[in-house]
Formats: C-alpha cells, sequence, structure tokens
C-alpha cells in the first residue's frame, strides 16, 4: 500500500480497540487492515473457563427445562 493512501485515523482506531493485556504481534495493510494478536496465558485460561461456564450453565438450563416438563406431565 502506498504511504499516501495510509488512513492514520484508522489505524489509531484499530490499535485502540485492542483489549488491555493483548499483545499486538503485526500490522497488516493489505487489503484492507488488521492486527495479529497474541493472547497472555492469563486470558486464554479466563476464555477457556467462561466457555466451560457457559457450557454447564447451558446443560443446567436443559435439566430445569426436563424437570418443569416431568413436572407438568405429573399433575
Amino acid at each position: 500500500m502506498l504511504v499516501e493512501k495510509v488512513d492514520i485515523q484508522r489505524i489509531k482506531a484499530l490499535l485502540e480497540s485492542v483489549p488491555g493485556q493483548m499483545e499486538i504481534d503485526s500490522i497488516n495493510l493489505k487489503n484492507g487492515y488488521s492486527l495479529n494478536l497474541v493472547a497472555g496465558e492469563q486470558e486464554i485460561n479466563q476464555a477457556r473457563f467462561e466457555d466451560a461456564l457457559n457450557q454447564l450453565n447451558d446443560i443446567l438450563g436443559f435439566y430445569k427445562s426436563l424437570d418443569s416438563g416431568n413436572k407438568l406431565l405429573q399433575k
């Protein structure tokens, strides 16, 4: 990309959108603008924890709906 075509404000906004604990590995200016980010171990563990918690909540919700259905059938 030609330097004169680089939109500095767009790059600035992109950089400001990076979560605080993420590291920027590289910036790609080809075909638009993109960042390659690297998450630290803590962020990855947090994401896995949140995913596991969401899955557990889904399972609990499923069992609650089954239990509610059984109570309705017993009436």
